[in-house]
């Protein structure tokens, strides 16, 4: 599932930083794999939400609490593009 999904996959470790991604993750970013892996989740965010972000990963990771189960988040592409994505 997680090779074959149509949907982008990233798995992080307890420090936020890639441990693997698939290749829709890679397509939908611009990244070649050897490019995020071992790198922080909030490189593919702008600058002004990544305070957001860490809290709520923060959140999750210590209390096991998510805010919504789907939440839509503007992210930042590999050429600099803007897109919006539903996390969850």
């Amino acid at each position: 599932v997680y090779t074959h999904s149509g949907a982008g996959i990233a798995i992080a470790d307890q420090e936020g930083k890639f441990v693997r991604v698939n290749a829709e993750w890679l397509r939908i970013f611009g990244y070649r794999e050897d490019e995020m892996l071992g790198e922080h989740f909030a490189m593919v965010l702008p600058s002004d939400q990544r305070g957001e972000a860490m809290q709520r990963f923060r959140d999750f990771l210590f209390h096991g609490t998510r805010n919504q189960n789907d939440v839509d988040w503007e992210v930042v592409t590999s050429d600099g593009a803007r897109k919006i994505l539903r996390l969850s």
